[in-house]
């Protein structure tokens, strides 16, 4: 089957740097035809708000996250009914409030992982759906810098590269996807599907555009907001794009990873 990324790419790339717009680009053409329709929906870790305006077909009835900044401009995208300021581990949502929760890309970020995976279950109705999308343990080594290092028969470059990388992008999980299932096991979870995703292309150039978007991330650590924008080369990036994340998912070696859980009862 024919999968394309593209309207999600150019949305994207009118409105982020040109890394988020290959990852974010697939990660919303999945979640678009995977999302929970169970109601009332958690968009666990929403940020901007900028993912759910483009993955929902309907706004979540919530968006949370911990950094107020990042709310207000999910407030101004209204890509949510509600906003919550508040952690992942402490959740201030009653015992079986929550339909379903998306956790897209945020769950490696949290240094809690397993406490909050219980707060997810906590939070779930029964039989409620957790989805979440996350780096795995090859996310380092697939790197552009990474493969480079290790053709150049430089394996200690290599991987610290890939550490440095990882540290850079505040992740404290890349875990394998068995590590996963035993954790969402032990947390009270039944992995209902799970693929990896992303191909080796679209991940060195991922890498590479970190690099071209360098500017983008120096004007947003003055402004805290995304500013200026490659537009007139996005008739360029557009198609190079959409060419690179074809079929992204499943991918049998992917870099990233997709679980679909359901709360066990």
């Amino acid at each position: 089957m024919s999968r394309s990324a593209e309207p999600y790419i150019r949305a994207y790339l009118r409105n982020a740097p040109l890394f988020m717009a290959i990852v974010r680009g697939v990660e919303c053409a999945m979640l678009r035809e995977a999302a929970p329709e169970a109601t009332p929906l958690l968009d666990l870790g929403c940020g901007d708000g900028l993912f759910a305006s483009l993955a929902f077909e309907r706004p979540p009835a919530i968006g949370m996250d911990p950094s107020f900044a990042a709310l207000l401009e999910a407030r101004e995208r209204r890509a949510h009914l509600a906003l919550v300021c508040a952690s992942a581990t402490e959740m201030p949502f009653r015992d079986g409030a929550i339909g379903g929760i998306v956790c897209n890309s945020v769950l490696e970020h949290i240094p809690d992982l397993d406490d909050a995976l219980l707060e997810c279950r906590r939070a779930l109705q029964p039989h409620g759906r957790l989805v979440v999308t996350s780096p795995s343990e090859r996310f380092g080594a697939m790197l552009l810098g990474a493969r480079v290092f290790a053709s150049l028969g430089l394996p200690r470059a290599a991987a610290g590269y890939a550490r440095w990388f990882n540290a850079h992008s505040l992740h404290y999980h890349t875990l394998p996807m068995e590590e996963w299932l035993r954790r969402l096991n032990v947390a009270g979870f039944r992995v209902r599907e799970r693929w990896h995703y992303l191909g080796q292309a679209a991940h060195a150039t991922f890498d590479l555009m970190h690099y071209v978007s360098g500017w983008r991330w120096i004007r947003r650590k003055l402004t805290g907001r995304w500013c200026g924008s490659w537009a007139p080369f996005n008739p360029i990036w557009t198609p190079w794009f959409t060419r690179l994340t074809k079929d992204s998912w499943p991918s049998g070696n992917g870099p990233y990873l997709y679980l679909d859980a359901e709360r066990k009862d």
